[in-house]
């Protein structure tokens, strides 16, 4: 027997659809399958008025964001890849008529496959520096480390950095 307040499958629905046109009784039907009365009864009324056994579909709370927002974000990134999630919003903001919540942009940016990825870094050497650290290497192969390093008189590592530092990110589908 189901829990109170749960809807009946519709493969029982069908079994109690077939029951009844099998020429059964309510009550019968009732103790073969052992679902509650008023449970039975309200779905073969409703099988009797309508015809079929399916609920009907149930008005909900209408969506804020629609199907044409969502082609109109994934626009808007598409065009912005490496802006953050913050300018993204603003942006969309900006060219509809109701605004949304930085999160509520991040979560249909995720459910439309869109994720913010960092950039491999491909380091491009143009074809006459290739042949000049070639050159060099071949050079430089019949020095040792040690005779080498005995010229250097001091090393020391210092990084500068003026601006900002940080990777490029950008958004992307998984397949992109």
């Amino acid at each position: 027997m189901d829990r109170k307040g749960k809807e009946l499958t519709s493969d029982q629905k069908s079994r109690l659809a077939a029951l009844i046109d099998a020429a059964y009784r309510k009550s019968d039907i009732v103790k073969l399958t052992g679902i509650k009365q008023s449970t039975v009864y309200s779905v073969l009324k409703r099988y009797e008025h309508r015809g079929d056994i399916e609920n009907i579909r149930r008005s909900g709370r209408p969506k804020s964001f629609h199907d044409r927002d969502m082609r109109k974000l994934s626009r808007c990134v598409k065009k912005h890849r490496r802006k953050s999630l913050f300018e993204i919003t603003n942006i969309f903001n900006e060219s509809i008529d109701r605004p949304f919540l930085k999160r509520t942009v991040e979560r249909k940016l995720h459910s439309d496959g869109f994720h913010k990825r960092l950039v491999k870094k491909k380091i491009r050497i143009r074809e006459v520096n290739k042949k000049k650290r070639v050159a060099y290497c071949r050079g430089n192969l019949h020095k040792t480390v040690n005779a080498h390093w005995s010229k250097v008189i001091f090393s020391d590592e210092c990084k500068v950095v003026i601006g900002q530092d940080s990777r490029v990110s950008i958004w992307r589908k998984v397949g992109e």
